[in-house]
């Protein structure tokens, strides 16, 4: 019942029975507004957390590039590893077969040519492969 000129002409006891009515009835409307607006700060703070945890996409891709960046170098090195790695063991093998020798100091022998003429070890490796003639070796 709504309070109000209608409820002046009840008598007491209905008039305050409906005033409790009305009472009660705004208080349950009273708990059910802020049980919503209680959900929707909830949400809201969600969804604002959820925004900030998500949404570094540009941080992101910056880390990605870093990390694809390191990647393709790394990559690069292998290549490059790759290509001189034959000439380099042809080399090796060629200062064991001629000095005797075993693998760790024919390398060394590559290092310290390289060192010392300030070139490339693959560099190195070339010239002597090219330089020793096929079958050479010191008893001939």
């Amino acid at each position: 019942m709504m309070v109000g000129p209608m409820t002046q002409s009840l008598p007491d006891d209905e008039r305050i029975s409906a005033i409790r009515d009305r009472i009660d009835s705004l208080r349950n409307q009273t708990n059910a507004l802020a049980e919503r607006a209680l959900d929707a700060a909830t949400h809201a703070l969600e969804a604002r957390s959820a925004a900030r945890a998500t949404c570094n996409h540009a941080a992101q891709a910056a880390q990605m590039r870093v990390e694809l960046d390191a990647v393709e170098h790394e990559l690069e090195g292998l290549r490059t590893a790759m290509q001189t790695r034959g000439v380099i063991e042809q080399a090796k093998g060629m200062l064991m077969l001629q000095q005797h020798c075993d693998a760790d100091t024919a390398f060394a022998t590559l290092v310290s040519l390289s060192q010392t003429s300030h070139r490339k070890l693959v560099d190195v490796a070339r010239q002597l492969v090219a330089a020793l003639p096929v079958g050479a070796d010191s008893a001939t």
